[in-house]
C-alpha cells in the first residue's frame, strides 16, 4: 500500500470527548486528517442550541491537534444566524469554514466566497430534488472555490461534480443496519446484508479477497457469526464493521488518488476512532 494513505475523520463538537482528544494526540498526524464540525445537526435534533462562546472555547482547547479544518457554528434552517456566527468568529480570529445550506439566499454564497475559498454545502439530502439543488449550487459557485458536501457521498454525483471533499457516516452501516459494504473499485461499494452473506457466501468472500480482507475475518461470517454480527453497535470488535472500515478507507484513498475528492468518515465515539487506527495499521501490513 502507498505510504501516503490516511484516515480522514470528521467529529462534531458535541461528541468530542477527552478520550477522543487523547487518541488523536497519540496518533501520528501524518496518518490522519481531521475536520471538526460544530454539531449544528445534533443541536437541531436535540433542541439544545450550541452557544458561540462555548464553541470558541472548545476550539481553543484543541489547538494541540492542529492542523485541522474547523466548520463555523452554523444554525440549521437559520441562514441569518449562520452568517452572523461566521462573521463573529472571523472577527475573533478563528479560521473557520463557512456553511451554505438549503434555503439560504444566493447572496450569502457570494459573500462567503469573498471570505473563504473553501465552503461547506449542506441540506443536500433534505426533501426532494437534490439533483437540481446540487446542480444549481455548482452553477452559482465561483471558480477556484473548493466545496465540501456535508453528509452526502453519492457515487454518481461525486464522479460528476468532483467536490473537493465530502463526509458520511455510511461506514457504520454494519453496526446500524446489519449491512456490510465491500469496496469493488471505481468508487463502488457492494452492500451485503447478513442474509446475503449466508446465501451468497462464496460471492461475498470473493469480493473481500479482491481487497485483501484477512482470511480469518472472512471465515467469521460462517464459523463465528456471533463475532461477525454482534447485536450492539457499541461493540467495534464485530467483523462486519472491520470489513466496512477497511472498505471505506481503501475507497477514500482510491477516489482521492483518481479525482482528488477527499472522503471524511464521520464518527462520534473514541472506540470508533481507535478502530480506524487499528484497521489502517492492519492494512499497511497486508496490502
Amino acid at each position: 500500500m502507498p505510504s501516503d494513505i490516511r484516515a480522514n475523520i470528521l467529529i462534531a463538537y458535541p461528541y468530542f470527548s477527552e478520550s477522543i482528544t487523547r487518541s488523536l494526540q497519540n496518533w501520528d498526524h501524518k496518518q490522519y486528517r481531521l475536520m471538526v464540525d460544530s454539531g449544528a445537526f445534533t443541536a437541531w435534533k436535540s433542541g439544545t442550541p450550541i452557544q458561540l462562546d462555548d464553541y470558541c472555547r472548545f476550539l481553543d482547547s484543541i489547538e494541540c491537534l492542529r492542523p485541522f479544518n474547523a466548520i463555523q457554528l452554523d444554525v440549521l434552517r437559520n441562514h441569518e444566524k449562520t452568517r452572523e456566527n461566521y462573521l463573529t468568529m472571523k472577527a475573533r480570529g478563528y479560521d473557520v469554514l463557512p456553511v451554505f445550506t438549503r434555503g439560504a439566499p444566493i447572496e450569502w454564497l457570494h459573500e462567503a466566497s469573498e471570505h473563504s475559498d473553501y465552503i461547506l454545502f449542506g441540506g443536500i439530502v433534505e426533501g426532494k430534488g437534490n439533483r437540481g439543488y446540487v446542480e444549481w449550487f455548482h452553477q452559482n459557485l465561483k471558480k477556484n472555490i473548493r466545496v465540501h458536501w456535508l453528509g452526502f457521498d453519492n457515487r454518481e454525483y461525486v464522479l460528476h461534480y468532483k467536490p473537493h471533499s465530502m463526509d458520511s457516516s455510511s461506514w457504520l452501516s454494519a453496526a446500524q443496519y446489519g449491512i456490510v459494504p465491500i469496496y469493488a473499485g471505481r468508487n463502488t461499494l457492494r452492500r451485503f446484508t447478513r442474509q446475503d452473506i449466508r446465501l451468497r457466501y462464496n460471492e461475498a468472500c470473493a469480493a473481500m479477497r479482491r481487497i485483501k480482507i484477512p482470511e480469518e475475518w472472512q471465515r467469521h461470517f460462517t464459523e463465528d457469526e456471533h463475532n461477525a454480527w454482534r447485536d450492539s453497535d457499541l461493540d467495534t470488535t464485530m467483523t462486519a464493521i472491520k470489513v466496512s472500515a477497511w472498505s471505506f478507507l481503501l475507497r477514500n484513498y482510491e477516489i482521492e488518488s483518481k479525482i482528488g475528492t477527499v472522503g471524511y468518515m464521520a464518527l462520534a465515539r473514541a472506540d470508533k476512532l481507535r478502530l480506524l487506527k487499528q484497521i489502517l495499521e492492519r492494512m499497511r501490513q497486508t496490502l
